[in-house]
């Protein structure tokens, strides 16, 4: 239960009173259709920003956004489709050799521009902070 887990950490950061740096991914909602039964729970940036609401009086946020339509093109290309195609179980698929070089490539061509539907949100929150790290 998110909300559970984050009123957790909101309970322990309200009771050190310290300096704290927390870094959550979540999938996005593109994360559904490419990752199918990895998981149910997706998010968007309004339901991130309910969770963050919980740390308003100790600290601030910011929500990055990683990947996006060429990173889940290449992920349902190379492993999505292959995968329920050939019907074989996740360790017994093979990435071609060049994938590597085509995961740079992705991640470049989506760190040219802000992405509507990103493969994964990073929250970072910073509590108790003595300087802004970040703004």
């Amino acid at each position: 239960n998110d909300v559970d887990f984050f009123s957790a950490v909101r309970a322990f950061v309200g009771r050190i009173r310290k300096p704290v740096l927390q870094l959550h991914l979540f999938p996005s909602a593109a994360g559904l259709r490419l990752y199918q039964w990895h998981g149910v729970r997706q998010y968007t940036p309004r339901t991130v920003s309910l969770l963050t609401r919980m740390f308003n009086d100790c600290s601030y946020s910011r929500l990055y956004r990683l990947g996006g339509a060429a990173c889940n093109a290449l992920h349902t290309e190379l492993i999505t489709t292959p995968l329920f195609a050939r019907g074989r179980a996740r360790s017994e698929r093979r990435l071609p050799r060049a994938y590597g070089e085509r995961v740079r490539a992705a991640i470049s061509a989506d760190s040219a521009s802000v992405q509507g539907a990103p493969s994964f949100f990073a929250l970072v929150i910073h509590s108790h902070a003595r300087e802004r790290i970040f703004g």
